[in-house]
């Protein structure tokens, strides 16, 4: 899976390095769940369980994110079967490291992972479930083409659900 600028592709075991510096930088997860930073022991179970949904749910799941010249990790990015109000929906996310932060890599894989869920998957529609407070990913769902729809409570958060029917 490309862009312009990135290759997406799923993560392998040399990969969870990179996965654990995700989660151990407080601003980075300062929008994902209830924003606590994890230790390595806590990042290997989600870290295989993410490849597991890859493998499984082929096509889904998060993906490594890297600049396709240099081979630097930019961040992950993925569409997520999330459970909302007890219903599946596929949610476009993704996480930039923060070096990369500003430069247009976020709206780059949100719009190749919309088209890629309508045109390759056949979704009906996709989701984005943002904090209220992020206004650097609320930016990108409205450059994605998403609205807003309505809040809901995720995990143990009320978010703003963006969503988009093809």
């Amino acid at each position: 899976m490309e862009t312009e600028r990135l290759v997406l592709r799923p993560y392998e075991e040399d990969d969870f390095d990179f996965y654990v510096s995700l989660w151990r930088d407080p601003e980075m997860v300062k929008y994902i769940g209830i924003g606590r930073t994890r230790n390595r022991d806590e990042c290997r179970e989600r870290f295989h369980q993410l490849r597991k949904i890859h493998q499984t749910k082929g096509g889904t799941g998060l993906l490594v994110a890297m600049d396709k010249q240099s081979g630097e990790y930019i961040g992950h990015a993925g569409l997520i079967p999330q459970i909302i109000d007890r219903k599946v929906e596929m949610e476009i996310g993704y996480w930039m490291t923060k070096s990369h932060w500003g430069k247009g890599y976020a709206s780059e894989l949100a719009l190749y992972l919309r088209d890629y869920g309508f045109d390759t998957l056949s979704e009906k529609r996709l989701v984005s479930i943002i904090k209220f407070d992020n206004k650097a990913s609320i930016a990108v769902a409205k450059k994605t083409g998403l609205t807003f729809e309505r809040e809901v409570h995720f995990g143990l958060i009320d978010c703003a659900l963006y969503s988009m029917v093809r």
